[in-house]
This record gives C-alpha cells, sequence and structure tokens, in this order.
C-alpha cells in the first residue's frame, strides 16, 4: 500500500494523474475514487492500491 498527501487538491490530483498515467503505460487500467474532489483519491492497481488523503493543517 502507498499513501501520500498533498498541500491542496490540485496537489492532491497531480500526485494521482501522474500514477495512473505510469499506471497505463504498464497497460493496467486502474479504477479510480475520489478524484472529482480531490480532497481523497484511491486508485485500485487490482494486486495494489494507492490512498491519497487531503489533510487541512490548521
Amino acid at each position: 500500500m502507498v499513501l501520500a498527501t498533498g498541500r491542496s487538491t490540485w496537489h492532491v490530483k497531480n500526485i494521482a494523474q501522474a500514477l495512473i498515467y505510469k499506471a497505463a503505460q504498464r497497460v493496467v487500467l486502474p479504477t479510480v475514487e475520489g478524484k472529482e474532489g480531490g480532497k481523497w483519491i484511491v486508485i485500485d492497481f487490482g494486486l495494489c492500491s494507492a490512498l491519497w488523503c487531503f489533510i487541512i493543517h490548521y
């Protein structure tokens, strides 16, 4: 499992997009949830999944 955080929704979405792009190059079509909001994103690669959470720090 891979966990990552970003400083903004833009950052979280771009981290996810980079991983999806790399997976597509290896002919893996992941299932993606939460990308619309960008506060959290789960990518299921089948054998491996990754969860991105955007946490607001006060």
